[in-house]
């Protein structure tokens, strides 16, 4: 059994279990109680809702009985017990390994186990939607309270937003392309979309997308393409446009010059008619599979190109890494990427229609990018 006052950092822990295991996961978990204690808290969804999760600080590393006692705190808040017991077993495995001489600066073990109940809460903060401009469709969609961690991850470095909503969304995308759900109420964000919506509407838009770190960013960026959608579903639009398959894009004002011709001459084509719009919905669904995939919809390889093209796609437009980020460093983050975006994928398939929303999906994103910043804020911008 090992010692409960068996001390070791962070960096100690890992290389421990390396020497044991190549599983990628189990070097990312094994991080999971220190990261808690050097940041004073960590969180478990219940109910749909974050609960938070106090420990006392301690960044120079922890005892074997703290990674314990970070395990009890997490299935007292909530935590799903088989998910605990995951993290336990692996946190054994490098404890009984570890050999760490660190210390803090003082020569003494950093601080005793935390024992008793932990302090929990959620604390909500109430997003709106900015009333400038023809956004009702996003008001009335995009309202959701965002649970939080009690002291605010300052975006001062880390991983962005942006990567977060392209990675989740574009995962959505394939899904959708190949009938494992339905439409999702959300579209990949990027400067090609913002482009089109912006031709549409005769409206720019002002923040880069890679630069974008906060919901209320995001939902400005949504709200773009929902006005150049016009009240079509937004992921029908966006899969149409981006593949080329949209109307001529035209100015409003010609757009209007072109509308008054039609009712003065009497011409109902401009009118859409569904079974055209259904065949470029379908057409466009093969031309992005044929794109970036290796077969048409529902090919058996699908969800391996899902993951390259998401992880791909929300990573090279983004400064993302350090420049002292080791190869092996962003291999681990990538693959801890792709078991979040498949976690998520789960989750969204057990939801029922009514409750996959955009309310969710701001959610979700919010969770990723912290999560992500939990575990290798250091190693990002």
């Amino acid at each position: 059994m090992t010692d409960p006052s068996k001390f070791s950092c962070k960096r100690c822990l890992v290389a421990a279990l390396s020497t044991i295991t190549t599983d990628q996961t189990a070097n990312s978990d094994v991080k999971r109680a220190h990261v808690a204690y050097e940041r004073g808290w960590d969180r478990t969804r219940v109910n749909g809702s974050f609960v938070v999760v106090q420990f006392t600080k301690s960044e120079a590393g922890i005892t074997y009985g703290q990674s314990m006692a970070w395990c009890h705190s997490m299935l007292e808040a909530g935590a799903k017990p088989g998910t605990v017991n995951v993290y336990r077993s692996t946190f054994d495995r490098a404890w009984r390994v570890v050999d760490c001489g660190h210390r803090d600066s003082n020569g003494t073990t950093t601080s005793t186990p935390d024992t008793g109940s932990p302090v929990r809460g959620v604390e909500q903060q109430v997003t709106t939607v900015s009333t400038q401009g023809p956004s009702t469709p996003l008001r009335d969609l995009v309202r959701n309270v965002v649970s939080e961690p009690p002291k605010r991850v300052t975006s001062s470095g880390g991983l962005r937003l942006s990567v977060a909503q392209k990675n989740l969304s574009l995962i959505l995308k394939w899904s959708w392309i190949n009938s494992l759900i339905s439409a999702p109420p959300v579209c990949p964000i990027d400067r090609i979309m913002l482009d089109r919506a912006s031709r549409v509407t005769g409206h720019g838009w002002s923040v880069n997308w890679t630069s974008v770190d906060s919901l209320e960013e995001w939902d400005q960026h949504f709200a773009h393409l929902l006005r150049a959608a016009n009240g079509m579903p937004i992921a029908e639009w966006e899969i149409i446009q981006f593949e080329g398959g949209g109307e001529d894009i035209q100015s409003p004002r010609d757009r209007e010059m072109k509308e008054l011709f039609d009712r003065i001459l009497g011409n109902e084509s401009s009118k859409p008619d569904p079974v055209s719009h259904e065949k470029k919905v379908e057409d466009a669904k093969i031309s992005f599979m044929a794109r970036f995939g290796k077969g048409g919809p529902g090919h058996d390889e699908w969800p391996y190109d899902m993951l390259t093209d998401a992880l791909k796609s929300s990573l090279q437009h983004n400064p993302t890494y350090k420049e002292t980020t080791s190869g092996d460093m962003r291999a681990e983050i990538r693959d801890a990427i792709k078991r979040l975006g498949l976690e998520f994928l789960g989750r969204w398939c057990e939801l029922s229609l009514s409750e996959q929303t955009v309310e969710r999906f701001r959610e979700e994103i919010v969770s990723f990018r912290d999560t992500l910043n939990g575990l290798y804020r250091p190693y990002f911008r």
